[in-house]
């Protein structure tokens, strides 16, 4: 979406997709206030993030999963054909969030070198700022994935075979 603001800084009208001259609340303030809360606050490099978001994406995974472990922050994603598991940076916390790859790819390929980043909770945007350019990206759902062992049961449903009779033939 595109905002048009007045030099106050209050959001006037949404000029893309739809015109609309409805009054907003200053996004400043919006970004100020989720910036001011609490979380784990780190530093990465866009460049990296976007290219491991948009290879998730090209591999056919819809949802990736932003995680760290032993202190490494990871992005994984995981198609029906791939898995794609990539180490970001070093993060001082524990972080754990799925996001949209395309997004995530696409947002971060709009900061210039190492946005200052902060996670809030699993089910909290993603908050990104470098300079006066500010983006929240929106936490997805985990994706559900099926047992292979309910998957394959369904599939191979044994026949009961007896060995003392000959199994008729189909001419």
């Amino acid at each position: 979406m595109t905002f048009e603001a007045d030099d106050s800084g209050n959001v006037v009208k949404i000029t893309s997709p739809v015109n609309d001259a409805s009054k907003y609340p200053a996004l400043s303030k919006i970004f100020d206030a989720m910036f001011a809360a609490s979380g784990i606050k780190f530093t990465l490099d866009a460049g990296t993030m976007s290219k491991a978001a948009r290879q998730a994406k090209t591999l056919g995974a819809d949802t990736v999963a932003l995680h760290t472990d032993n202190g490494n922050l990871y992005l994984r994603g995981k198609s029906q054909t791939a898995s794609y598991n990539n180490t970001i940076s070093k993060v001082d916390g524990e972080i754990a969030i799925f996001l949209d790859p395309q997004f995530l790819g696409e947002g971060m390929g709009l900061f210039f070198d190492s946005p200052e980043v902060l996670f809030l909770d699993t089910k909290k945007p993603l908050c990104a700022k470098e300079g006066d350019l500010r983006i929240l990206f929106m936490p997805k759902n985990p994706p559900v994935e099926k047992k292979v062992e309910e998957a394959e049961a369904l599939e191979a449903t044994p026949v009961a075979v007896s060995v003392d009779q000959p199994a008729e033939v189909a001419a």
